[in-house]
């Protein structure tokens, strides 16, 4: 597979990460995305994440998205990707002040999901990848606040599948073949930590949280 050239991913970041040492703990000011198909464990290792970090000095602050109901979010691709980039542009404001006031940022889902899951639509209108990564990237413009590591949930579909075929109210990305299309267009994309989500909870944790912690050696 090519690899995904998501240009405007890489136009602005911050400029540094930002430790603060206090009585041997260390305070990290820095956003992270945990992206993934679903039925991948994104909430589950948000969860254990802000457990495990602020056990080591970091204020963690968890959010996620879409930051609203995701039954507002109906329509075509292109009228998706257009909601889920409204919404990110107010949700970039609380990211950019809980950075500001010292925080570790950890995000159940990003900008990718939407280069992910919107991706097949948005080709088909433009009738190739490359006409639909430059539309993608040029409506994302707007998003000036990006995550500092892109942590990529990676499980096969069938057995992403299997863990949420007993939740109730499913959505339209909740099958077998949204879930096997995405996870494709996950894995093309180059500026992704990817991380095997079948291991076991603590492992899978402690294996981010040192990714977390060797981006500011």
């Amino acid at each position: 597979m090519e690899p995904l050239q998501l240009n405007s991913l890489i136009l602005v970041k911050r400029d540094a990460y930002t430790k603060i040492y206090d009585q041997g703990k260390i305070n990290l000011i820095m956003f992270i995305a945990v992206e993934g198909i679903d039925g991948s464990g994104k909430t589950t290792l948000c969860n254990g994440l802000k457990c495990y970090m602020e056990k080591r000095g970091s204020k963690v602050y968890l959010t996620k998205e879409p930051t609203d109901d995701p039954s507002n979010y109906r329509g075509d691709d292109i009228s998706m990707f257009l909601k889920f980039t409204l919404d990110r542009y107010d949700h970039q404001r609380l990211i950019r002040e809980k950075l500001g006031s010292g925080y570790l940022v950890i995000s159940d889902r990003y900008i990718l999901s939407s280069y992910s899951y919107q991706m097949e639509g948005i080709k088909e209108f433009f009738g190739d990848e490359k006409s639909a990564l430059e539309w993608m990237d040029t409506v994302s413009r707007v998003i000036t606040v990006r995550p500092d590591i892109n942590i990529l949930l990676d499980m096969d579909p069938e057995m992403a599948f299997q863990r949420i075929a007993s939740r109730p109210g499913k959505d339209k990305f909740e099958n077998l073949e949204t879930l096997r299309r995405s996870r494709e267009n996950y894995l093309k994309m180059e500026n992704t930590v990817r991380i095997d989500a079948s291991m076991e909870r603590d492992e899978l944790v402690k294996k981010c949280a040192e990714i977390i912690m060797k981006k500011i050696e």
